[in-house]
């Protein structure tokens, strides 16, 4: 199986991982809501029978006339029939201090004096609200209501739920999953470069490493070499590990760039920078005919990690160098903005670059179709790895036959860059 094959496998079961665990959690969530709903449901229906039932028994005991011996019962009945009348009352009755029933409204059903104030019981197969009230002179008035409704409405509210919570589940499990696939795509994307940045070291060391091996077993091979072809030997042994070193270097950098944003930020002149990076490479502009023009004010100071900004324009230097034809200019600028910042524009006089490979000039390691000259293919992805670092970004902007330029925005610590770019390296 492919390294892609691998890469989107994985992919797969942490898409699936991430939904399973985002429904589990949900479903519990959504279940406890349920039964605390469920149970606000029976607690409120509870209320609301007490709430009458206490009404109701404070009616009957007005009908009782306290103090009054004997008590006046068939009043008592008779408010009590007239409540069950209008669908208030399931039960009332009358118990005397030592549990004898005294009076019931309904059919007798007895032993029901004691219990606790306020329970549920089952009666005749029905169930009721019961609530106990002492009397000042002994006794008990017990009232009930039936619960009919209330178990009505529970039941429908249980259903409700019971079709609810499985569509609830559905519909989170279809979302968890497309939304893991959101949140894992990242995932998949450093993956893949990571794979693909491997491959393309393993490919840009091969060759070094060859050209030292070979270099190595040809001087060995000759039984009696001479000093000159020992010296071309070594010569191009150092020649090639120098270049690794540059590559590794490069990677070890772009490896720790996010560490770049914490290093310590200082105030310097831009200008002077410049006119440092500019004069370091006059020479090497000059072997291919190439002139290098610095127009910048006297004095201009910012705020930032002057060795790294240096190594970003740097490289924007080097690449306009690189791909500047023969008795070409290439253009430093240093434009002060205000407020806004200053700007650092490098601009060749070079073949530019199509558009189709604007979007692929900042990868590691990548070189345009048409570009011949040698480089590691890393100079650019340094450039924006240090802008980034800096809060800013790298763009570009080219056109074909009349060069590329490079315009580096800096607005000071935390402030935003913007850097509009050329070919890598």
């Amino acid at each position: 199986m492919s390294a892609s094959g691998i890469d989107e496998r994985a992919f797969r079961q942490l898409r699936t991982r991430l939904a399973l665990w985002n429904t589990g959690a949900f479903a519990i969530v959504l279940v406890a809501f349920a039964l605390a709903c469920l149970a606000m449901v029976d607690r409120a229906s509870e209320r609301a029978l007490d709430e009458a039932n206490q009404a109701s028994v404070e009616e009957l005991i007005g009908t009782l006339r306290p103090g009054r011996v004997p008590l006046d019962l068939k009043e008592f009945v008779e408010e009590a029939r007239e409540l069950r009348e209008s669908g208030a009352l399931g039960l009332a009755e009358l118990y005397a201090p030592d549990g004898r029933l005294l009076a019931s409204a309904f059919k007798a059903t007895e032993g029901l004096a004691a219990g606790p104030r306020r329970e549920t019981i089952t009666v005749g197969g029905r169930h009721m609200r019961v609530v106990r009230i002492a009397l000042p002179a002994g006794g008990t008035v017990v009232v009930a209501r039936n619960t009919a409704g209330t178990d009505e409405l529970r039941s429908l509210f249980s259903l409700g739920l019971a079709l609810a919570v499985p569509l609830a589940l559905l519909l989170t499990a279809v979302a968890g999953r497309f939304l893991a696939g959101k949140a894992a795509r990242p995932v998949k994307v450093m993956l893949e470069h990571q794979r693909r940045f491997m491959a393309d070291a393993s490919h840009e060391l091969r060759t070094p490493l060859a050209v030292i091996l070979s270099s190595a077993e040809v001087a060995l091979e000759d039984p009696h070499p001479t000093l000159e072809a020992q010296a071309d030997s070594l010569a191009r042994v150092g020649r090639t590990g120098r270049r690794m070193a540059h590559l590794v270097d490069d990677l070890l950098f772009l490896s720790q760039s996010e560490g770049l944003a914490r290093a310590e930020w200082l105030a310097f002149d831009l200008a002077e920078l410049l006119a440092d990076l500019v004069e370091e490479r006059q020479a090497v502009a000059s072997a291919t005919d190439v002139t290098i023009q610095l127009d910048a004010p006297a004095v201009l100071e910012v705020e930032a990690e002057p060795t790294q900004l240096g190594r970003g324009i740097g490289n924007l230097i080097d690449n306009a160098v690189k791909f500047s034809p023969a008795g070409g200019t290439v253009r430093v600028q240093l434009l002060d903005e205000g407020g806004r910042g200053c700007a650092v524009a490098v601009h060749d006089e070079g073949p530019g670059i199509p558009p189709e490979e604007h979007a692929h000039v900042f990868e590691r390691f990548y070189r345009g179709r048409a570009v011949t000259a040698t480089g590691t293919g890393l100079g650019l992805s340094i450039a924006r790895a240090i802008a980034v670092a800096h809060g800013g970004r790298l763009t570009l902007v080219s056109t074909v036959g009349h060069g590329s330029t490079f315009t580096l925005w800096l607005a000071g610590k935390g402030q935003a860059w913007q850097v509009i770019g050329k070919k890598p390296t």
